[in-house]
């Protein structure tokens, strides 16, 4: 019954004094970064890939990028 009680008292010390440790880190951190000593703000990525305004070919349906090239069928009015 004692050894039950004394792992749950050691139990609890290690996450109080963990969380202490975690806490003061955090707070570390924040206090670098506002002087300006850690890590730069990560810059947004801009997209590999831009979006592009879309044409429908009258010949076939399909969707295509306004300087793209005929699609083959006859009376298509894309030029390349």
């Amino acid at each position: 019954m004692f050894s039950k009680l004394l792992v749950l008292a050691l139990l609890i010390a290690v996450a109080w004094y963990g969380m202490k440790a975690y806490r003061r880190i955090q707070e570390d951190r924040a206090r670098a970064i506002k002087r300006g000593e850690g890590p730069a703000p990560a810059k947004p990525k801009t997209p590999a890939v831009m979006s592009e305004d879309m044409v429908k070919c009258t010949a076939c349906g399909v969707y295509v990028a306004p300087d793209a090239q005929a699609c083959g069928k006859p009376g298509c009015p894309q030029r390349g």
